[in-house]
């Protein structure tokens, strides 16, 4: 752990796990009618959004969900993580995990800006995504949706040991079925 302190999160943690909001999932039969959506509801898609989407339609191996489905998520500042500050964001994702929170897959971190793109206008969001198997260098992926004077953006980003968090951030995870959110 850095040389952050850490809160007492017995109660944020309680906090978090009421904190959910419903995904939906099986809408789109391609990635491309997913990548379509999102432009249509005014996101701009940086290049490397735009190349994951490239590469996840080319990969016979990668389906969306098939029928209806419903995901749960969570939204916790890195306070309510136990931390105040600045921190890298590889110790906030392994708070995430040290109370039952799992990374997002790419259908459900792309579900979630579509599904709510209004409602988290004016900060930015980290969403804890799973390793993205076309980016091979191990690392955890992370969606960032940001607000520019108006306009959202998603960018994806690899997240080393150098990658800081300022804080104000809001992240955005599951939880695993069995913890009885």
């Amino acid at each position: 752990m850095s040389n952050q302190i850490r809160l007492s999160i017995e109660d944020s943690v309680r906090f978090i796990k009421q904190q959910v909001t419903t995904l939906k999932l099986g809408n789109f039969e391609t990635v491309e009618e997913l990548r379509q959506a999102l432009l249509e509801s005014g996101c701009t898609l940086n290049r490397e959004i735009n190349e994951v989407i490239d590469k996840l339609a080319a990969d016979s191996d990668f389906t969306l969900t098939s029928g209806t489905d419903k995901l749960d998520i969570h939204m916790s500042t890195s306070a309510q993580l136990g931390y105040s500050g600045k921190c890298p964001l590889f110790e906030l994702f392994a708070a995430i995990r040290d109370i039952g929170g799992v990374g997002l897959s790419v259908e459900a971190g792309l579900q979630h800006v579509l599904q709510s793109p209004r409602q988290f206008m004016g900060y930015e969001q980290l969403i804890y995504q799973l390793p993205i198997p076309q980016f091979v260098d191990g690392y955890p992926t992370v969606f960032r949706v940001e607000d520019h004077y108006g306009e959202r953006y998603l960018n994806c980003y690899l997240v080393g040991a150098e990658y800081v968090c300022r804080g104000d951030e809001v992240l955005v995870f599951g939880f695993r079925p069995n913890e009885g959110c």
